[in-house]
């Protein structure tokens, strides 16, 4: 796992199959990692050795199956005991586009303001010249928990739309609280602004809502299938009005942390 979402990171090590010793020589913006011992030929019972340049070390002893996870905070090294709940992993990780790499439903509202919920989804669906894109779209009445836990969900709409939105409000980073938006220690003005923002399902861990608001931007364009969307990250909040990306003054956008919350 990442320190800081949006940089690089790197790892380089040695591996001394003698000793049963791994020396990290070089550890830039990583949280966590896995060690495969059947990788390194190791048996059930072998001690372990894995140390830090420059800091502490630690003393393994290999399980029978599967990985073994360590973390590092401030040069430390230490074998990961902390619950994975809630926090960045394969699958559940963001950025934006990656709520699109799965099975995903577009939800729009079915409250007062889902007919524009719905225009906004069916333009969502509109991806041009590219191949082979389908979405399911589906009214938030018609959303079932199966389906949440199946599917990532993309949805359209507010609180008051979208009855999706409003059972996760509370939860989400970027949400709706009467006339404004709030994001973190920042808020907004509703009728200014529009936003994406990617998170893990409240109502289902496991999967990943994206979360658009005032959806205005033209997917048919060749910009959507070019790689933008791809390069987008977690959360964007801008100003309404734009057609595409970055064609509208972008007031806040960037990557949460590794725990989902808002990073300094």
């Amino acid at each position: 796992r990442f320190n800081e979402y949006g940089s690089y990171a790197l790892i380089e090590a040695d591996w001394d199959p003698e000793k049963k010793q791994i020396l990290l020589e070089k550890v830039d913006n990583v949280a966590a990692f896995s060690l495969f011992p059947d990788v390194l030929n190791l048996d059930a019972g072998d001690k372990l050795t894995v140390k830090v340049s420059g800091g502490n070390s630690v003393r393994l002893t290999v399980k029978a199956t599967g990985p073994m996870e360590l973390s590092i905070a401030n040069g430390k090294i230490r074998q990961s005991k902390e619950s994975k709940k809630n926090i960045k992993r394969k699958g559940v990780e963001g950025p934006a586009w990656e709520a699109l790499s799965d099975r995903v439903l577009l939800v729009y509202g079915t409250g007062p303001g889902g007919e524009q919920s719905l225009r906004e989804a069916l333009r969502f669906t509109n991806w041009g010249y590219l191949p082979d894109t389908h979405f399911i779209i589906r009214a938030d009445s018609e959303v079932s928990e199966a389906d949440m836990r199946a599917c990532h969900l993309v949805l359209f709409g507010d609180q008051s739309s979208n009855t999706i939105i409003a059972r996760l409000n509370d939860k989400a980073p970027v949400r709706f609280v009467g006339d404004k938006i709030v994001a973190g220690k920042n808020s907004y003005e509703r009728n200014d602004v529009s936003f994406k923002c990617v998170f893990p399902n409240p109502l289902a861990p496991e999967r990943l809502v994206l979360l658009n608001f005032a959806e205005q931007w033209d997917y048919s364009q060749l910009w959507s299938f070019q790689g933008v969307f791809k390069m987008l990250p977690d959360y964007m909040i801008y100003r309404r009005g734009g057609a595409r990306p970055f064609s509208t003054e972008m007031l806040s956008a960037g990557f949460f942390s590794e725990h989902w919350s808002w990073q300094d």
